[in-house]
């Protein structure tokens, strides 16, 4: 997986560049929904990795390597088909965007993932390679918004608060946490009923943390392991330049520029099936998020 500034990131750039330079990528409402409430969007970015903050319940990091094994694109359908049945238009905006930042993070591993893969080896046997990696692409991306550690962990610490219940903070938004919790039932049957806001009170501690220095601070999936939990001060080369990719090489910025397009693509496909047109999601295999496999054993985004 990538880390969550580097998802972050680019979702942030995702929205803009669909908002400003792809005007006929979306339909009016997801645009209103990305407008009005792109906090969502933000926050959905980091959800298939907001059960990892919960480090005391093994349950809830259950959850989140359900998500990452299969499946995310059969949790997409599911939330489009809920999200469009949805008559209130403010409640349904705020779930469609929190949705389209659940899709980014989907087609972000399906990007990268491979790629810090074959720098590095599979994930389960290479953890602490896989989160050096992860970490310092994650402060090359940071680097892409001009602005400093604290000022950026402060604006997620806003998107995350924005996204609370307004009677109580410490409860995530009632109407997308139940789209959340629905569907991770649906999909993953077989598990006790996921704690959605004991993740997101684990995720507004973390931010509360994050807003007390000037350094990035390690959260996400990094959190649930016991090493490489610090940022470094400036990105290691290797995790950067020369990238070994599918049948190449590539820098990291023309990787994050493929992932962009990626998710943008995504998108565009969950914007017609919000309509109830013909959609690539109609047919759409899932994909390993760790790995970037599909079921049918190819490689979606590198293939």
């Amino acid at each position: 997986m990538s880390g969550g500034y580097t998802h972050i990131t680019l979702a942030q750039f995702a929205i803009e560049e669909a908002m400003q330079r792809r005007p006929g990528l979306l339909h009016e409402d997801a645009r209103l929904a990305l407008g009005y409430f792109k906090k969502f969007c933000i926050v959905g970015s980091l959800a298939p990795d907001y059960p990892y903050l919960d480090v005391t319940d093994s349950v809830s990091a259950a959850w989140a390597d359900d998500v990452h094994k299969g499946r995310a694109v059969e949790f997409l359908r599911g939330g489009v088909a809920q999200v469009g049945a949805i008559a209130d238009d403010n409640v349904r905006r705020r779930c469609m965007a929190w949705l389209f930042g659940f899709a980014s993070h989907v087609a972000t591993d399906g990007t990268i993932h491979p790629v810090v893969n074959l720098k590095v080896g599979p994930y389960e046997q290479n953890k602490t390679h896989h989160r050096r990696c992860e970490m310092s692409q994650d402060v090359h991306s940071h680097a892409r918004l001009n602005l400093g550690a604290l000022d950026f962990n402060r604006q997620i610490s806003s998107n995350v608060d924005g996204a609370s219940d307004v009677a109580d903070s410490d409860r995530f938004d009632p109407s997308v946490a139940k789209l959340w919790s629905d569907l991770l039932l649906a999909v993953y049957p077989g598990r006790p009923e996921p704690d959605i806001h004991g993740w997101h009170r684990a995720m507004r501690r973390m931010m509360r943390l994050a807003e007390s220095g000037h350094v990035l601070f390690a959260f996400a999936r990094h959190v649930a392991a016991n090493q490489g939990l610090v940022y470094p001060a400036a990105p290691e080369d290797e995790y950067i330049h020369g990238l070994e990719v599918p049948g190449g090489r590539m820098d990291f910025d023309e990787l994050f520029a493929k992932a962009k397009n990626n998710v943008l693509e995504l998108w565009g496909a969950l914007a017609l099936s919000l309509q109830g047109r013909p959609s690539p999601l109609d047919d759409l295999k899932s994909w390993s998020l760790d790995t970037g496999i599909d079921e049918a054993g190819r490689m979606t985004y590198w293939s």
